[in-house]
């Protein structure tokens, strides 16, 4: 998670936190992240927002302090979009949001079958964009459709940037996109592979 002045915020799998500096230095955070379920967003506020066993918490870097957003959420939770006044909640088989301190799972007539969301972000046509572990979908407020994006169908999606109104995607084991006006563009692999898999962008 990056936060301010450089700074980067690292919570590892056995579930401890490090942070290292603008001088790229490592220090323990002094929090304590247990049960961190894998899934941290930064606000823009600097403050950093995490999914724990069954609640949503805010974090503030500069001292540790804990705030509860909502608990008693289910421990399926997979992911988080913050916008405005609105936390959107991936699950592994469909979306719902919190708002004033209330989760809602959205009504969702879904065009296939879904397997665990693992982001979602705002795609460049202003609706929200959902990897899955089964492809890249489109979800419509307008009707709550979710639509694939054609040529990723059965594909691990993991991590998703829009830069300049191109749409960088990334998969597990099936390497990179970019998405532009005139379609879908697969990445070309180094000579060793490594960039089947790609975490972020």
């Amino acid at each position: 998670v990056p936060l301010d002045h450089g700074d980067v915020l690292a919570i590892n799998a056995n579930r401890s936190a490090v942070l290292f500096t603008d001088t790229s230095s490592a220090v323990p955070w002094s929090l304590s992240v247990t049960p961190f379920k894998g899934t941290a967003i930064r606000l823009a506020n600097g403050q950093v927002m995490m999914l724990t066993q069954n609640s949503v918490v805010r974090v503030d870097p500069e001292t540790g302090d804990f705030s509860s957003v909502l608990s008693g959420l289910p421990q399926s939770i997979s992911c988080l979009l913050k916008e405005t006044d609105t936390l959107w909640v991936g699950e592994p088989l469909g979306l719902g949001h919190i708002v004033d301190q209330s989760y809602t799972r959205l009504p969702i007539d879904k065009a296939l079958d879904i397997d665990r969301i693992e982001f979602i972000q705002r795609g460049p046509d202003g609706q929200l964009w959902l990897g899955t572990d089964n492809g890249l979908f489109r979800f419509s407020a307008r009707d709550g459709v979710l639509r694939p994006i054609p040529g990723l169908e059965g594909m691990t999606v993991r991590t998703m940037a829009v830069i300049d109104g191109l749409v960088f995607i990334g998969t597990y084991g099936n390497g990179a996109f970019v998405q532009d006006a005139s379609g879908l563009h697969s990445f070309p692999l180094d000579h060793r592979g490594f960039a089947a898999h790609v975490h972020a962008f």
